[in-house]
This record gives structure tokens, C-alpha cells and sequence, in this order.
């Protein structure tokens, strides 16, 4: 939903994207990074569907003055390098805390491979690498 090249919101079957990923906020995340500007980006959840493999990409800010916007997400596996297919575009600002969502199709289980995430902090681009964890 939304217009081209900003997806305001994303769904499936009238389900938010965020509903269709488990979340265990009982376990710590296992990938996380962390930047020198205080932002960490971590993988909260993988879930498989019948041909799209759905992310839960948690991120924090120590900072609750600073933007940082989503700007793109690849999953390398075996099968190659394939960008995202849709994506939430929420940025975080007044709030120190948010989970973006991205889908890739499933050429290949994500399992051992990793997702790149690509993000500005008040408009300088960042990027991470985050391990894909069974």
C-alpha cells in the first residue's frame, strides 16, 4: 500500500507483515550490530512462506533526535543476492525503537546466509550485515 517507491504499509491477506513474523522478545537477537553513530540493527525474525521469506529487522538509537530511514535489504544465500521485495519505509525519529519488515522471494532457505540493510542516520548512509540464524 502506498505510492511508488514508498510503501506506507505492507501486508498479506489484510494481516500487517509484523503479524505474520514470530517475535521472541524473551531471547536476545542473535545478529545485532552496532554503529559508532549508536544506531544497532538486528534481525528479531525469519519466517518462511510459500515463496517469500519475510524479515523482522529490529532497530535502536541511542540518540531519540536522530532519523534513520530504511533505504534498501538483500538476502545472500546460496542462491545469490536478491534485494528486497517490499519493504515497511517507517523512519525513526521521536521513538528510539522500531521494526522494519522486508520480503524476499525464496529462491533458497535463508538459513546460514545473511541480510544486508542499508539505512542513512540523519542522511549519511549506513549499511550492516546481519546473520540469518536457524
Amino acid at each position: 500500500v502506498g505510492t511508488p517507491d514508498l510503501i506506507s504499509s505492507f501486508n498479506l491477506n489484510g494481516l500487517e507483515l509484523e503479524k505474520l513474523i514470530r517475535f521472541d522478545y524473551t531471547n536476545p537477537i542473535s545478529s545485532r550490530r552496532c554503529s559508532s553513530t549508536g544506531v544497532c540493527v538486528g534481525l528479531r525474525g525469519v519466517q518462511l512462506g510459500i515463496r517469500t521469506t519475510y524479515a523482522a529487522i529490529e532497530v535502536e538509537s541511542v540518540n531519540a533526535n536522530t532519523e534513520v530511514k530504511f533505504v534498501n535489504a538483500w538476502l545472500v544465500t546460496g542462491a545469490g543476492r536478491q534485494r528486497h521485495l517490499a519493504s515497511t519505509n517507517s523512519k525513526l525519529g521521536i521513538r528510539t525503537f522500531k521494526t522494519w519488515s522486508a520480503s524476499f522471494a525464496l529462491s533458497d532457505l535463508p538459513w546460514g546466509g545473511t541480510i544486508e540493510v542499508e539505512y542513512t542516520v540523519a542522511g549519511v548512509p549506513e549499511k550492516t550485515t546481519l546473520q540469518v540464524m536457524p
